[in-house]
């Protein structure tokens, strides 16, 4: 959670910056884009992870 935190912070300290150098409307879409390249990311790697209890079925079965 601390790196989610971490990640916001410095999300919007980089918004501030691109605020001021390419304007709000631009600042905000790189926001947007960001934002929706790493919840699309975050989510293909979580289709991969099984749950705690399915890895616990997963060795059951095998033995």
């Amino acid at each position: 959670m601390k790196n989610v935190g971490d990640y916001d912070k410095l999300l919007a300290k980089t918004y501030g910056k691109l605020k001021k150098a390419v304007g709000g409307l631009n600042a905000t879409k790189f926001v947007q884009i960001e934002q929706y390249l790493q919840v699309t990311i975050r989510a293909a790697i979580q289709d991969q992870i099984p749950f705690i209890d399915e890895i616990d079925k997963t060795k059951i079965s095998k033995a």
